[in-house]
Formats: structure tokens, sequence, C-alpha cells
């Protein structure tokens, strides 16, 4: 249920957490810890990643992974009460 409430802080936590939501794969990255990108540009990084997939709740390694920043889902805006 895109945009429902619950899942709006549900990824606010996981980006408060250092996750980000890759568009196109539509699965949630994070770096994998004590390893800096092997090449970072403007535009893009590459590194090491650990993807989780939300269909089969795995999370998987992703090593020389190209991430574009274009294609990292912005932080979602809560809503205001």
């Amino acid at each position: 249920m895109p945009k429902d409430e619950a899942q709006l802080y549900a990824a606010n936590e996981l980006y408060n957490r250092g996750w980000f939501y890759h568009k196109e794969q539509r699965f949630w990255f994070i770096r994998v810890s004590n390893m800096e990108p092997l090449v970072k540009t403007n535009t893009h990084e590459r590194g090491s990643y650990l993807c989780f997939d939300p269909q089969t709740f795995e999370t998987v390694r992703k090593d020389n992974f190209v991430l574009h920043y274009e294609m990292v889902e912005k932080r979602p805006a809560l809503p205001q009460h």
C-alpha cells in the first residue's frame, strides 16, 4: 500500500538506520559496515552493499555494485498531525 502512513514511518526509520531504497531494483540497500566505496563520484559509487528483498525477506551481499544516486528514493515526507 504505497503512501500508507505506517509504511512512511517504517521507511523513515530504515533511512534513520542507514538504509536506502533503490527505485529500479526495488530493494533496500545499506553499505557493508567498515567498507568504504571503491569508487565515488558526484553521480554514483561502486562498492559492497547488503540488499534486503522484501518479497523473500532475505538479505544478500552485493559486491562491486554500482549505485547511481538518481536511483535512490528520497526520504519520505511524514504526515504532519
